[in-house]
């Protein structure tokens, strides 16, 4: 009995620690978005509708801004060297397609693009 209980619960374990550090890897990239965005660039937090951060393919940690007057854009930042920058912006999901097609002919005038790094 004892042993089904440890092997139960070094399988939870296993599961639980990548799990853990991934939340908590997004968690800390979006801290330092948002720091970024407000103590470097001088962006109000009420200005800030979402920060997320983002784990995928490539690149494999990212973090997905929207801001309260462009909320059809998502910003996408990384942070490299300790350095945080936009890497790109790309309309959301919810966007029609006239709109999707003026982003791509580079109609619409997107307000907090950077040009960093």
């Amino acid at each position: 009995m004892k042993k089904r209980v440890y092997l139960l619960l070094f399988f939870v374990v296993i599961v639980l620690i990548p799990f853990c550090y991934i939340e908590l890897k997004k968690n800390s990239l979006e801290k330092q978005v948002e720091a970024y965005l407000i103590e470097d660039k001088g962006y109000d937090f009420q200005e800030i509708q979402s920060i997320e951060g983002i784990f995928s393919k490539l690149p494999v940690w990212s973090v997905c801004v929207v801001f309260e007057d462009e909320s059809d854009i998502n910003y996408y930042y990384q942070i490299e060297s300790g350095k945080v920058f936009q890497v790109r912006e790309y309309p959301r999901n919810n966007v029609t397609g006239s709109f999707l097609n003026d982003f791509i002919e580079g109609r619409i005038n997107l307000i907090h693009t950077e040009n960093s790094r």
